[in-house]
């Protein structure tokens, strides 16, 4: 156990003394960004596709609404499947911060998760993918990527 302790006193102290040599060289910059590197880059990437997604969320809601002669949206249900590239929580964090101020201000946002789909080649039989496990759970036949689970939909918004 005593080793264990050691290794992650280690581990903290490099990482801690690594990010101020990079601090140290280069003041003002982002220095958790370069520490953290190409992930980083990967994840502005996606926060900026989810945000957009609440944008667009947020245009179609106050669209529908006016639609309809309503002016507050109350409840809004989204599809997200689990291959979508989607996550529920970081569009409902991006959906609060982008509706302010609008008739979207407030309203709930209810995700229905889709799970990932697998197409059998032989029998044509849909299954749910499964960790390490292709297989067709009916013929055996090793299963194919499905558009299901892959989805990202608004599926009802709710207004007064």
């Amino acid at each position: 156990m005593r080793g264990g302790s050691q290794i992650d006193s280690a581990l903290h102290y490099y990482q801690y003394s690594e990010m101020n040599k990079i601090e140290g060289k280069r003041r003002g910059e982002n220095v958790l960004s370069e520490y953290l590197g190409k992930n980083t880059e990967e994840r502005r990437k996606q926060i900026m596709h989810e945000y957009h997604e609440a944008i667009h969320i947020i245009e179609h809601a106050i669209d529908q609404a006016k639609a309809e002669g309503k002016s507050k949206v109350t409840k809004i249900n989204l599809v997200i499947g689990e291959s979508s590239g989607f996550s529920g929580d970081s569009i409902r964090l991006h959906f609060e911060e982008a509706a302010v101020g609008t008739i979207c201000e407030g309203a709930e946002i209810c995700v229905k998760p889709v799970k990932t789909m697998l197409r059998c080649p032989n029998c044509r039989e849909l299954f749910a993918r499964r960790p390490f496990h292709f297989e067709c759970p009916h013929c055996g036949t090793e299963g194919e990527p499905s558009e299901v689970g892959k989805e990202m939909a608004i599926e009802s918004i709710e207004a007064q």
